[in-house]
């Protein structure tokens, strides 16, 4: 079993550096790096170019114009050569130990399809925001799914095999859509398997002001995640109340933005 890890970039000179040495420190012995540059105007390409990873580390960069994140994601699945695909954006940090983690999970249950771990919350520049506290178990996770994603995108890996069977990240071409693509992602791997999250906190993940989640409209953004919640019902069946109430509360504060605006 071999890890591919998935590196999206742009425009990333500012935090790709640090990023890069956290991913050149993990104590997993061997697995592949596959970055993708999605058409950088900055001196990202450069910085991907010139590092130097050490022994262990398959290394393999694409630079072209830029095609947008989702894309991105889809072109570096699908050059990647392991069974296990690993997450992480070009603004995120993993502690030492997070692919060796999830490299012994997926080794000891084969029926785990998705995993990921906790996080701990940063600012730009690195003050400590909180730490996150997401459901673990495959049970606590489908009823969450329910309410919003479950899931940190820096801290997942997932079985290659099984995201074939998926539609992968596409799920729409607005910026909503792009929004919730994760999301739409983790539901379709939970209806084909097990997926659990390992409490343990391996990722530091930047807020910032410029990322994508805080540059969508809170109103595209609670219909999108609607949008979620239905699938999530309609493929788990799970926890009734608690799925009404969510849809309830998300429907409420669509009406709320629609009345505002």
């Amino acid at each position: 079993m071999r890890i591919s890890v998935v590196l999206p970039c742009y425009n990333a000179e500012a935090t790709l550096p640090e990023t890069l040495d956290s991913i050149n420190s993990q104590s997993l012995r061997s697995f592949e790096l596959i970055a993708v540059d999605d058409g950088s105007k900055d001196s990202t390409r450069c910085i991907l170019e010139n590092y130097r990873f050490r022994e262990g580390i398959s290394f393999r960069l694409v630079s072209r114009e830029n095609r947008g994140f989702i894309r991105t994601l889809e072109e570096g699945i699908g050059l990647s050569s392991g069974d296990i695909i690993a997450r992480i954006d070009a603004d995120d940090l993993w502690m030492p130990g997070h692919l060796s983690l999830l490299d012994s999970l997926f080794r000891a249950d084969k029926d785990v399809v998705l995993a990921g771990t906790n996080a701990i919350y940063v600012s730009a520049d690195n003050n400590l925001l909180c730490v996150s506290s997401m459901p673990l178990s495959d049970r606590d996770i489908r009823k969450g799914l329910l309410r919003d994603n479950t899931f940190i995108h820096s801290s997942v890996a997932f079985r290659k095999s099984v995201y074939k069977t998926t539609a992968g990240y596409s799920c729409g071409s607005d910026m909503a859509a792009n929004h919730i693509a994760d999301y739409n992602l983790w539901i379709e791997l939970a209806s084909k398997g097990k997926v659990v999250n390992l409490k343990d906190a391996t990722v530091k993940y930047r807020v910032l002001a410029d990322s994508m989640s805080r540059n969508i409209d809170r109103l595209s953004n609670y219909r999108a995640r609607r949008r979620m919640q239905v699938k999530a019902y309609r493929l788990f069946g799970c926890a009734p109340v608690y799925f009404c109430i969510s849809l309830l509360k998300t429907s409420l504060r669509i009406l709320q933005y629609r009345i505002l605006t």
